[in-house]
């Protein structure tokens, strides 16, 4: 029996005695490492040479320092302070996780948004002001990219905005979705607000969204609206 998203097969052929130029490295990840007393594999995740590792997830990970680690909750903890003083904003341990994966030769793929554990999922609520949560992330981007509020200059070309916003779109009752709790036409709106804003304060970067859940026939209108 094939599973439900099952799409298909290809047949792969080798020939080991052909020339061939370079092939793109394809393994990436999603998060990577903390040198920690309870979770360690920093050396062996080095020896992998990961181009790119994903910032996704990291919340659920305790390990790794918070519930909301990398989330832009928890860089801007409050939502209604002034967005342009570097005051409001909590980098630390975030800092701290992204110096270790470019320690070990990674780079930062960025996702902008949230994953919300907590049973009142408020992390996962829409923004209540879409141009406010774009000027949150642009300032963000210049911490790492410009060295605002005593930051880096990383170059993080990627980023993206929100994780699996279709995650349960098709359910009636919305209390079952983990990463996005309103309608798909309210993340489309969020997302372009986001997107031009990112494009205008940064046209060389790669702004994108969304990170699907997957792209088989019932998530599809999901996809075909956000297009």
């Amino acid at each position: 029996m094939k599973p439900e998203n099952y799409v298909g097969e290809a047949t792969l052929t080798v020939k080991p005695s052909a020339p061939v130029k370079p092939v793109k490295p394809m393994n990436a990840a999603n998060d990577g490492p903390v040198k920690t007393d309870r979770c360690n594999c920093w050396r062996e995740f080095k020896a992998l040479k990961v181009p790119y590792a994903r910032t996704h997830d990291m919340e659920t990970i305790y390990a790794f320092g918070g519930n909301h680690v990398c989330a832009i909750s928890e860089l801007f903890p409050d939502f209604d302070a002034d967005e342009t003083d570097p005051e409001n904003y909590e980098f630390a341990t975030t800092d701290a996780i992204l110096a270790q994966w470019r320690e070990a030769g990674t780079q930062i793929f960025f996702r902008l948004g949230e994953h919300s554990q907590d049973f009142a999922k408020q992390f996962v609520q829409r923004p209540k002001d879409n141009a406010k949560w774009a000027r949150i992330c642009e300032r963000v981007i210049r911490h790492y990219n410009e060295g605002w509020a005593d930051g880096f200059r990383w170059d993080i070309d990627y980023w993206e905005v929100w994780n699996e916003p279709d995650n349960q779109f098709f359910e009636p009752d919305r209390s079952r979705d983990p990463l996005w709790s309103g309608t798909p036409e309210q993340y489309y709106d969020l997302y372009a607000v986001t997107a031009r804003t990112l494009k205008e304060a940064f046209p060389a970067l790669k702004v994108g969204g969304y990170g699907t859940s997957r792209l088989h026939e019932k998530y599809q209108p999901f996809f075909r609206g956000f297009l």
